[in-house]
């Protein structure tokens, strides 16, 4: 019973630190895309 609880525990976890990660990511593409976009690029570049 015990191991099957930390088995579980563990897919939560990983989850979690699998979706934390994926947050940070977008958080840099934001900052990325918005300095991209501050430069104020034309149709051409």
């Amino acid at each position: 019973m015990t191991a099957f609880v930390r088995q579980g525990q563990h897919k939560l976890c990983a989850e979690f630190e699998r979706k934390k990660l994926i947050l940070q990511f977008d958080a840099i593409d934001h900052r990325l895309i918005k300095a991209f976009y501050n430069l104020n690029p034309t149709d051409d570049q």
